[in-house]
């Protein structure tokens, strides 16, 4: 059953000790699956790249970039396997306020008049497949995303004034 309160919006980083950009770049049928591949490197490391996560337990399961169902997963400022490393986490209702709408995934493919009303009046919406039974959010509003961002550089700007001050 599908839970809102499982999905977080969080901020990766590479970590510059193991993240090897020649080593990491995955590619599956002509689309790129590696979070820092339009990122210059110096900002992957410092700012990086905002994603949907779905919380299980202590990982947080990447949604955007795994290619399979739980590939990528993060646990707190721990490195993973690919060199990356979750550095911000924040429940997803915190940046969507809208209740979750769920369609069935086929049904909303092929009804265009449904579609396009779902878009003029969600900020996101959760589709079910009939085929692989899973969840997937589609977010349209791509605004909370870099809030994410912003929230995530001011904490470590505060941080950092707070280190200097001590």
């Amino acid at each position: 059953m599908f839970c809102i309160d499982e999905y977080y919006l969080g901020v990766i980083l590479a970590d510059p000790n193991s993240y090897d950009c020649s080593n990491k770049k995955r590619y599956w049928q002509g689309c790129s699956f590696d979070p820092f591949s339009d990122v210059p490197l110096p900002l992957a490391f410092t700012v990086g790249v905002t994603t949907l996560l779905h919380k299980i337990g202590d990982r947080y399961y990447d949604e955007y970039y795994s290619i399979y169902k739980n590939e990528f997963f993060y646990e707190f400022n721990s490195t993973n396997s690919f060199g990356i490393m979750l550095a911000y986490a924040r429940p997803f209702k915190a940046y969507y306020s809208e209740e979750p709408t769920i369609y069935q995934q086929e049904e909303l493919e092929s009804d265009y008049r449904k579609m396009e009303a779902v878009f003029d009046n969600h900020s996101y919406y959760v589709t079910h497949s009939k085929i692989t039974r899973d969840y997937a959010i589609v977010q349209l509003d791509i605004e909370p995303m870099k809030l994410v961002t912003m929230d995530y550089i001011e904490e470590q700007l505060k941080g950092s004034a707070y280190q200097k001050k001590r």
